[in-house]
């Protein structure tokens, strides 16, 4: 079964150490009741009696950090893969993605959306008229969007039917 995220880290005054929940319903909402708890870190085991007693006096929790990254990567794969988010996580999608972006010099790539652009107007066989420019540079540019542009569509052809949100 798939949890929609996003999840959350402690959500509620009185979670416990390490506690993640799925956001909240409107039913549970409405009847008072803390979210879905999804997961419980206790990477605290480490960790000595006096460190324990530390986190206890200082009212900190020493699964935090472990918590927040679970529930951060967990949020982030199903806003963009949906139910397929365990397939995506597991094939590490989203690194490859972002490795074939910095593989690039150019900074403008960065703005996914110029790129998206950029992609549609390949795809339409448009961009060309911009070639007048500066055919040169123009040229080894769109060598590079280009490379990137099958190095996506191959990460993006991993994803299984259903992927994305």
């Amino acid at each position: 079964m798939h949890t929609p995220g996003p999840l959350i880290y402690r959500p509620h005054k009185y979670d416990d150490w390490g506690y993640v929940r799925a956001e909240r319903t409107a039913e549970e909402q409405a009847e008072g009741l803390p979210g879905r708890l999804v997961a419980v870190c206790r990477a605290h085991a480490h960790c000595s009696d006096q460190e324990l007693a530390k986190h206890r006096a200082d009212k900190t929790d020493p699964d935090e950090h472990d918590a927040r990254l679970l529930a951060a990567a967990y949020t982030s794969y199903d806003r963009a893969f949906g139910p397929a988010a365990v397939e995506a996580a597991e094939a590490d999608l989203l690194v490859k993605m972002v490795e074939v972006l910095k593989g690039h010099e150019s900074p403008q790539l960065w703005r996914l959306e110029w790129l998206a652009t950029l992609i549609d107007e390949i795809d339409a066989g448009t961009i060309e008229e911009a070639a007048n420019v500066d055919p040169s540079a123009f040229s080894e540019m769109m060598a590079n969007v280009r490379e990137m542009r099958d190095q996506l569509r191959a990460i993006l052809a991993r994803v299984p039917e259903g992927g994305g949100a």
